[in-house]
Protein backbone atom coordinates (compact mmCIF):
# COMPACT_ATOMS: atom_id res chain seq x y z
CA UNK A 1 0.00 0.00 0.00
CA UNK A 2 1.14 3.16 -0.91
CA UNK A 3 0.98 6.52 1.50
CA UNK A 4 -1.85 8.00 2.62
CA UNK A 5 -4.36 10.54 0.24
CA UNK A 6 -3.62 13.86 1.18
CA UNK A 7 -6.53 16.25 1.42
CA UNK A 8 -6.82 19.84 1.42
CA UNK A 9 -9.33 21.67 3.11
CA UNK A 10 -9.68 25.29 2.21
CA UNK A 11 -12.78 27.06 3.63
CA UNK A 12 -13.52 29.95 5.43
CA UNK A 13 -12.16 30.71 9.63
CA UNK A 14 -15.98 32.11 9.86
CA UNK A 15 -19.54 31.01 9.81
CA UNK A 16 -20.96 31.82 6.22
CA UNK A 17 -23.46 30.01 4.49
CA UNK A 18 -27.35 29.03 5.79
CA UNK A 19 -27.38 26.44 8.03
CA UNK A 20 -28.23 23.83 5.39
CA UNK A 21 -24.54 23.96 3.73
CA UNK A 22 -23.22 24.07 7.25
CA UNK A 23 -24.72 20.78 8.24
CA UNK A 24 -23.54 19.35 5.18
CA UNK A 25 -19.73 20.44 5.92
CA UNK A 26 -20.32 18.72 9.19
CA UNK A 27 -21.52 15.45 7.59
CA UNK A 28 -18.57 15.94 5.06
CA UNK A 29 -15.95 15.84 7.83
CA UNK A 30 -17.91 12.84 9.68
CA UNK A 31 -17.57 10.57 6.27
CA UNK A 32 -13.89 12.13 5.50
CA UNK A 33 -12.57 11.04 8.96
CA UNK A 34 -13.81 7.28 8.65
CA UNK A 35 -11.54 7.42 5.71
CA UNK A 36 -7.55 6.13 5.65
CA UNK A 37 -6.04 9.71 4.76
CA UNK A 38 -3.98 12.37 5.83
CA UNK A 39 -6.57 15.54 5.79
CA UNK A 40 -5.13 19.17 5.87
CA UNK A 41 -6.77 22.24 7.16
CA UNK A 42 -5.39 25.46 7.52
CA UNK A 43 -7.74 26.98 10.46
CA UNK A 44 -9.79 25.58 13.23
CA UNK A 45 -12.94 28.08 13.15
CA UNK A 46 -15.74 29.05 10.83
CA UNK A 47 -16.76 26.34 8.26
CA UNK A 48 -13.28 24.40 9.31
CA UNK A 49 -14.23 24.38 12.89
CA UNK A 50 -18.11 22.50 11.56
CA UNK A 51 -15.64 20.45 9.37
CA UNK A 52 -13.32 19.76 12.43
CA UNK A 53 -16.92 19.14 14.65
CA UNK A 54 -17.95 16.30 12.01
CA UNK A 55 -14.54 14.77 12.27
CA UNK A 56 -14.48 14.21 16.14
CA UNK A 57 -17.93 12.64 16.09
CA UNK A 58 -17.50 10.24 13.69
CA UNK A 59 -15.35 6.63 14.14
CA UNK A 60 -12.11 8.54 13.15
CA UNK A 61 -9.50 6.93 10.84
CA UNK A 62 -8.13 9.74 9.27
CA UNK A 63 -4.73 11.65 10.66
CA UNK A 64 -6.18 15.39 10.83
CA UNK A 65 -3.15 18.21 10.60
CA UNK A 66 -3.16 21.72 11.53
CA UNK A 67 -1.01 23.49 8.70
CA UNK A 68 -0.48 27.33 11.05
CA UNK A 69 1.57 29.90 11.08
CA UNK A 70 2.26 32.66 13.02
CA UNK A 71 0.58 33.71 15.97
CA UNK A 72 -1.90 31.09 14.48
CA UNK A 73 -1.10 29.18 17.31
CA UNK A 74 -3.75 30.33 19.62
CA UNK A 75 -6.18 28.01 18.00
CA UNK A 76 -8.12 24.87 19.04
CA UNK A 77 -6.30 22.12 18.59
CA UNK A 78 -9.01 19.56 20.05
CA UNK A 79 -9.70 17.30 16.88
CA UNK A 80 -6.05 17.89 15.15
CA UNK A 81 -3.52 15.05 15.28
CA UNK A 82 -0.70 16.88 14.18
CA UNK A 83 0.18 21.13 14.50
CA UNK A 84 2.78 22.13 11.55
CA UNK A 85 3.88 25.69 12.59
CA UNK A 86 5.29 27.64 9.81
CA UNK A 87 6.62 30.87 9.78
CA UNK A 88 4.43 33.00 6.80
CA UNK A 89 1.45 32.42 4.96
CA UNK A 90 3.30 31.09 1.98
CA UNK A 91 4.90 28.85 3.62
CA UNK A 92 1.98 27.47 5.11
CA UNK A 93 0.77 26.96 1.77
CA UNK A 94 3.10 25.27 -0.10
CA UNK A 95 2.85 22.61 2.45
CA UNK A 96 -1.31 22.21 2.09
CA UNK A 97 -0.03 22.65 -1.90
CA UNK A 98 1.13 19.22 -1.22
CA UNK A 99 -2.25 17.19 -1.57
CA UNK A 100 -3.80 15.90 -4.13
CA UNK A 101 -7.24 16.28 -3.40
CA UNK A 102 -8.29 19.95 -2.45
CA UNK A 103 -11.89 20.20 -1.18
CA UNK A 104 -12.47 24.19 -1.58
CA UNK A 105 -15.40 25.73 1.18
CA UNK A 106 -17.36 28.54 0.76
CA UNK A 107 -15.13 31.45 2.13
CA UNK A 108 -14.15 34.80 1.84
CA UNK A 109 -10.88 36.13 -0.22
CA UNK A 110 -8.60 33.75 1.98
CA UNK A 111 -9.99 31.05 0.43
CA UNK A 112 -10.66 32.20 -2.67
CA UNK A 113 -6.61 33.52 -2.81
CA UNK A 114 -5.87 29.70 -1.61
CA UNK A 115 -7.95 28.21 -4.18
CA UNK A 116 -6.34 30.30 -7.24
CA UNK A 117 -2.64 29.74 -6.13
CA UNK A 118 -3.09 26.24 -5.41
CA UNK A 119 -4.76 26.18 -9.22
CA UNK A 120 -2.21 28.50 -10.69
CA UNK A 121 0.50 25.87 -9.34
CA UNK A 122 -1.42 22.69 -10.51
CA UNK A 123 -0.79 24.31 -13.94
CA UNK A 124 2.71 25.58 -13.78
CA UNK A 125 3.60 22.00 -12.55
CA UNK A 126 0.97 19.93 -15.20
CA UNK A 127 0.09 17.98 -11.85
CA UNK A 128 -2.85 16.10 -13.68
CA UNK A 129 -2.98 13.77 -10.60
CA UNK A 130 -4.84 15.70 -8.25
CA UNK A 131 -8.29 17.39 -7.67
CA UNK A 132 -10.10 20.35 -7.03
CA UNK A 133 -13.37 20.05 -5.60
CA UNK A 134 -15.25 23.17 -5.38
CA UNK A 135 -18.21 22.03 -2.72
CA UNK A 136 -21.23 24.30 -2.67
CA UNK A 137 -24.06 26.01 -4.56
CA UNK A 138 -22.78 26.45 -8.12
CA UNK A 139 -24.89 29.39 -8.26
CA UNK A 140 -22.93 31.16 -5.70
CA UNK A 141 -20.99 34.27 -6.29
CA UNK A 142 -17.71 33.28 -5.20
CA UNK A 143 -18.59 29.49 -7.16
CA UNK A 144 -19.18 31.57 -10.44
CA UNK A 145 -16.20 33.78 -10.06
CA UNK A 146 -14.17 30.29 -9.48
CA UNK A 147 -16.04 28.80 -12.99
CA UNK A 148 -15.57 31.94 -14.70
CA UNK A 149 -11.74 32.12 -14.06
CA UNK A 150 -11.41 27.97 -14.74
CA UNK A 151 -12.89 28.27 -18.07
CA UNK A 152 -10.11 30.17 -19.57
CA UNK A 153 -8.10 27.32 -18.90
CA UNK A 154 -6.39 24.66 -21.61
CA UNK A 155 -9.04 21.79 -21.39
CA UNK A 156 -6.54 19.23 -19.38
CA UNK A 157 -6.58 22.26 -16.92
CA UNK A 158 -10.09 21.67 -16.74
CA UNK A 159 -10.84 18.38 -15.92
CA UNK A 160 -8.98 18.56 -12.93
CA UNK A 161 -11.68 21.25 -11.65
CA UNK A 162 -14.68 19.34 -9.81
CA UNK A 163 -18.17 21.08 -8.74
CA UNK A 164 -19.93 18.84 -5.68
CA UNK A 165 -23.05 19.91 -4.94
CA UNK A 166 -23.76 17.72 -2.06
CA UNK A 167 -21.04 15.33 0.66
CA UNK A 168 -22.09 12.31 -1.70
CA UNK A 169 -20.42 14.02 -4.50
CA UNK A 170 -17.00 15.07 -2.65
CA UNK A 171 -16.54 11.29 -1.05
CA UNK A 172 -17.78 9.88 -4.94
CA UNK A 173 -15.11 12.15 -6.08
CA UNK A 174 -12.31 11.25 -3.26
CA UNK A 175 -12.91 7.58 -3.18
CA UNK A 176 -12.01 7.67 -7.12
CA UNK A 177 -8.35 8.97 -5.75
CA UNK A 178 -8.21 7.13 -2.59
CA UNK A 179 -8.40 3.84 -4.65
CA UNK A 180 -5.21 4.50 -6.20
CA UNK A 181 -3.51 4.43 -2.87
CA UNK A 182 -4.63 1.00 -2.30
Amino acid sequence: MSERLKVAIFGSANLTGPAEYQAQIEALGGELASKDIDIFVGSTTGLIGLFLQGVHKAKKVSHVKLVAYGDQRYMSINDIDELILKDCYFSRLSVLCECEVFIVLDGQLGTMAETMVTWNRLQANKEFNRKLIIFGDVESTKIKFLLDNFIFSKQAYRELVYFAKDVEDVIQMTSSMLKLHE
